[in-house]
């Protein structure tokens, strides 16, 4: 396995964790009143769309030549900062 597979395999696990605990706070809004909930489901839309941000730039990391990839391991790391969860 070469060092480009290695980091999309470790950003694909971490990605992956960040979904589960996305899971969980969605299971969590059932146990709030309205206003908590409308203002979980603005958190978890912005997850989400920072999930599939994420997953997008994976995509084309492992795609990329060997020449584009340290700019690509920015970009994604940064998205990865951004999803904080």
């Amino acid at each position: 396995m070469n060092e480009q597979e290695i980091y999309l395999k470790e950003k694909q696990t971490q990605l992956h964790k960040y979904e589960l605990k996305l899971l969980e706070l969605k299971n969590l809004t059932s146990e709030f009143d309205a206003d908590a909930n409308r203002k979980l489901y603005k958190q978890i839309d912005s997850l989400e769309l920072k999930l599939k941000e994420a997953k997008t730039k994976l995509e084309s990391f492992a795609k990329a030549r060997k020449e584009e990839i340290e700019a690509y391991k920015k970009a994604i790391d940064e998205t990865f900062i951004a999803i904080n969860i």
